[in-house]
């Protein structure tokens, strides 16, 4: 009995262990006015960029995307408004979104980013559980002694 919640134990962990697995691929961005279709460095109002990336290996599920800026280059004169976003997520890629409004003027932007979609485990190999069979009891009659009548022992006077 104890074998068997022992395998049974270990295959619940096996399968938990592999369902918890994900893949992960990251890369980093930056664009500037030197970039191709770069305009948020110039007019004001509504003004969107978009470059596409590609990833190293295609995911065998669609991924969450996370987009983190950490470079920004803007004018003095101007107040910093943007919005960097994923849009368009495939197993192939992605299109990176940086838009900026009002009078915001970007000289460069960059950042990182973090693709991550949980892994297809591969099935289980199937549980066979054999049932145990008591091993048979053997009946043991109890010893007996033989009791040999004792001759009677007569006494002296």
């Amino acid at each position: 009995m104890k074998k068997l919640l022992l395998i049974i134990v270990v295959m619940l962990f096996v399968c938990a262990n592999s369902y918890s697995q994900s893949v992960v691929q990251s890369g980093n961005y930056f664009y500037s006015k030197d970039s191709p279709n770069y305009t948020l460095n110039a007019n004001t109002g509504k003004r969107i960029v978009e470059y596409e990336i590609t990833f190293n290996k295609p995911f065998e599920k669609k991924p969450s995307v996370i987009i983190m800026p950490s470079l920004i280059d803007a004018e003095s004169a101007t107040q910093i408004r943007y919005n960097i976003r994923a849009s368009g997520i495939s197993r192939d890629g992605f299109v990176l979104l940086a838009e900026v409004w009002g009078d915001t003027r970007l000289n460069s932007i960059g950042g990182f980013w973090l693709a991550s979609a949980e892994q297809t485990p591969p099935p289980p190999p199937p549980v066979t559980v054999k049932p145990v069979e008591p091993e048979p009891v053997q009946q043991v009659a109890p010893e007996t002694k033989q009791v040999t009548p004792k001759k009677a022992v007569k006494k002296k006077k």
